[in-house]
């Protein structure tokens, strides 16, 4: 299961938005309990930062990320703009922001879409997805959640500013419990359309890595296609629980599991994944079928029910 970090952020009442009964760490918390009912609906495993008013250190929030192995951490806030010569926010200034680490280049297009989804659902205007590099250290995430998500290791990183708590329009919408639950339910569409697997047929066998140096994901069921976008290549962890869609018998009798690991197919090898026992189809591609046989007949044994397909 894909797990992704919501961090409601801040802590205790903080951030007093123009609305009456507004703060920006009660209400997006409010949001992440919603956006974590609906991940789970759809498969993922949700975890939070934090469930009450508890402070959590900046740096913290992206560690427990990276410490929990989170393929996606988002931080969850509303906004305000910079104060003027007098000392005040400009109260017309509305709209959603979202960011991506500038260290993650590769993500904008996740942060575009997610956004835009976010802001639809919420009736306020997508302002973009942007990043916020460090004047101090070039090349480095001004904000410390995304820096410390992504030296944690975690491979999308990204924070939402839901409007601005100091504009009446955003302010009253993050309020109203019908709009909080749409925005939930957006985030946790563009999420499932992103990483969850576009083909239609359910995982046939579940089971769990079961090698200590984890198992490498290919591109093809053969040795000489390695992955290599976005980290999968470095494979599996072991005891990482996965769903298998199919067992692929390759030209040299390698069994083969074809998986969904890091939003894209790949294939790794099935003598490393400890499954859990359930019916099979096996999939030949040989001509002669003697060793999709030979594991359909195996499979049996152990008490499986299984059959070729071609």
């Amino acid at each position: 299961m894909i797990k992704i970090m919501l961090d409601p952020g801040h802590y205790g009442s903080y951030n007093r938005g123009i609305a009456e009964g507004y703060y920006e760490s009660r209400q997006m918390l409010v949001l992440g309990n919603l956006l974590k009912t609906e991940l789970t609906k759809k498969g993922f495993t949700p975890l939070l930062t934090r469930s009450g008013e508890e402070d959590i250190a900046l740096a913290m929030r992206g560690k427990m990320a990276g410490a929990a192995e989170a393929e996606i951490f988002l931080s969850l806030h509303s906004n305000a703009p910079g104060k003027d010569e007098e000392g005040q926010y400009d109260p017309k200034v509305r709209g959603l922001y979202i960011y991506y680490s500038v260290r993650q280049p590769q993500n904008k297009a996740l942060a575009e879409k997610l956004g835009q989804a976010a802001a639809m659902a919420m009736g306020t205007p997508f302002r973009g997805a942007r990043v916020w590099e460090s004047p101090k250290y070039p090349g480095q995430d001004y904000m410390t959640v995304l820096q410390s998500a992504v030296a944690a290791g975690v491979p999308v990183a990204l924070l939402i500013e839901h409007g601005f708590h100091t504009n009446m329009e955003d302010c009253a919408a993050l309020l109203q419990a019908d709009i909080l639950a749409r925005i939930a339910a957006a985030e946790a569409d563009v999420f499932s359309d992103t990483y969850l697997p576009a083909e239609t047929s359910a995982p046939f066998r579940k089971g769990k890595i079961n090698t200590p140096s984890g198992v490498a994901v290919r591109t093809l069921p053969d040795e000489d296609s390695p992955r290599s976008d976005g980290g999968a290549g470095m494979g599996i962890p072991n005891g990482t629980e996965i769903a298998v869609y199919q067992l692929i018998m390759g030209t040299d009798g390698t069994e083969w599991a074809k998986v969904f690991w890091h939003s894209a197919w790949g294939y790794c090898k099935a003598q490393y994944i400890e499954f859990a026992q359930t019916a099979v189809k096996v999939q030949a591609t040989l001509s002669d079928q003697e060793k999709a046989e030979a594991l359909v007949t195996r499979l049996k044994a152990e008490g499986i029910q299984a059959e070729i397909v071609s």
